[in-house]
């Protein structure tokens, strides 16, 4: 039976087709292969044994005519020891996923801007590795970000003689999610409860931790002497780049950024909290979600935060909203941007004020009512 995405059906006359895309003309758009057999599996058989050929035809090309799988291999090669593990596995995704599948056998010097822009689309329309539609443009944005990344780097090693231009997909404002006063509450009344992962929401809402920062985060990083929260590490799951398949690995790696490498002072009521739940723990390496030195990691913990949503009939929103409204009931309170960016670990204070932070009507209705006392005759 054929799978999504592969291209291979059945005829009306009781053949199976298999399509392949073996190059593309000048304007971008595809050429298409065909191969037929009287099974499936003759036709898959038949359509790998022709993407081989083609793959052999396109590597005894002369030394003078790269193939844009061989600058994709240099791009990956000068990647792997100048970025974290988490970034090059998400570039060798991007690579081995949608890249080299496309583009690979090309010869670099026949790469032209609308070769690229018709494959953007082409990702956009039905790029979807499971073949159930398009990518977000946000996705596409990253794939064409190593595709300009690797042609810059041949521009600079002399291999192509001149820029290849193209554009990238508009970018639609996301509106971000923000607890309601209701849900709020319910994750405030957290405080107290004993089940540790129940209280990571409460910690999150109170500190404005990422969800990787708080799966990483052990005893030892509370110093409850200086009463402060050290965040220098963060727990996500990558994939192999050695292996061809989808397995994958759990990484602690440094944060996102370097600005998120941070001191978080806390409040002596959190600071209470944190101590009696410290006495109950296995030692000073254990993590503070479980109490032991077995972590949760970033997806479960999520599937947790969902199941917690669901019990309370709380509106389904992303864990980062707990993130979101931290930021903003702290600009509400009367927090400066700069500090407030130091906490949250953002690079620059632009970041903290056009992502994070989302004044409330109430807020932006008592400014005015300021503005209008000060116009008063």
């Amino acid at each position: 039976m054929s799978k999504p995405g592969e291209n291979i059906s059945k005829r009306k006359d009781g053949r199976w087709e298999a399509r392949y895309i073996k190059g593309y003309h000048e304007n971008g758009k595809a050429v298409f292969g065909y191969v037929y057999g009287r099974s499936y599996q003759e036709a898959w058989e038949k359509k790998h044994q022709a993407l081989q050929a083609l793959c052999q035809k396109e590597e005894a090309l002369s030394g003078a005519d790269y193939l844009f799988n061989s600058l994709l291999d240099r791009f990956l090669e000068r990647k792997k020891t100048t970025v974290k593990k988490s970034t090059y596995s998400h570039y060798c995704e991007i690579v081995n996923n949608h890249i080299r599948p496309v583009l690979g056998k090309l010869p670099a010097n026949r790469i032209t801007g609308q070769i690229i822009d018709r494959f953007a689309s082409d990702k956009l329309e039905s790029g979807r590795m499971d073949g159930t539609g398009g990518l977000s443009a946000k996705n596409v944005r990253d794939i064409l970000s190593v595709i300009k990344m690797t042609l810059d780097i041949a521009l600079a090693d002399e291999i192509l003689s001149k820029k290849v231009s193209f554009a990238k997909p508009r970018l639609l404002t996301k509106k971000t999610e923000i607890l309601s006063p209701e849900a709020q509450n319910i994750i405030l009344s957290l405080g107290n409860s004993e089940n540790l992962r129940e209280f990571g929401y409460y910690l999150c809402l109170q500190t404005g931790l990422r969800i990787g920062e708080i799966c990483a985060l052990q005893w030892s990083d509370v110093d409850f002497e200086n009463q402060i929260l050290k965040i220098g590490k963060t727990m996500l799951r990558i994939r192999e780049p050695a292996n061809s398949g989808r397995k994958t690995k759990i990484i602690f790696d440094s944060p996102k950024t370097q600005s998120s490498v941070r001191i978080i002072p806390l409040p002596e009521s959190l600071v209470h909290q944190l101590e009696w739940r410290r006495q109950l723990a296995a030692s000073s390496d254990a993590f503070v979600l479980t109490g032991t030195h077995a972590y949760i990691e970033p997806r479960l913990y999520t599937y947790s935060y969902k199941q917690f949503l669901d019990k309370h009939h709380i509106q389904n929103c992303g864990f980062h909203a707990l993130r979101h409204t931290f930021a903003t009931r702290c600009i509400e309170k009367g927090f400066d941007a700069k500090s407030l960016s130091e906490l949250l670990g953002h690079a620059n204070v632009k970041i903290t004020l056009e992502r994070y932070v989302h004044p409330s009507l109430d807020l932006k209705r008592a400014h005015m009512q300021r503005l209008a006392d000060v116009f008063a005759p």
